[in-house]
């Protein structure tokens, strides 16, 4: 009698590890899911499309010194990149940048990307813009 309890314990705490390892596994392959979906999005190399440059381009045109982030990915759409800056000494944002790549090679720095950067000060407003990207300009 006590072999058959000690047997039904065993199956039962067998039975929930199962259960609970198996909901892990799902969760785990939604986050694989997930990971799979945003990898794919940023893939190496990535090179805008010729009509999608051109978008871009026009649309950076439109984005005037003084707009807001907001009203800049409004414009633009989603960066590539939303980071905060500022001096690192006194742990202090002072302001934001959002990159917007036509070329990238890989995950790191490069200098062969092509990239078009909007510098924000500490209100959320357009500073100034760097390019590197032919046919858009770098302001002021």
């Amino acid at each position: 009698m006590k072999l058959n309890r000690e047997l039904v314990f065993l199956a039962v705490v067998g039975s929930l590890m199962l259960s609970l390892s198996s909901g892990c596994k799902k969760r785990s392959d939604a986050e694989q899911e997930a990971n799979a979906v945003s990898s794919r999005q940023k893939a190496y190399p990535f090179v805008l499309p010729n009509d999608q440059l051109r978008v871009l381009a026009e649309n950076a045109a439109r984005v005037s010194l003084g707009a807001t982030r907001e009203e800049v990915k409004a414009i633009l759409g989603q960066p590539w990149e939303d980071m905060p800056y500022g001096p690192k000494e006194r742990n202090e944002t002072t302001g934001h940048f959002v990159k917007y790549y036509a070329r990238k090679t890989n995950d790191g720095a490069n200098n062969n990307d092509q990239v078009l950067t909007f510098y924000f000060d500490a209100n959320d407003h357009l500073l100034r813009v760097n390019s590197n990207i032919p046919g858009i300009p770098s302001r002021p």
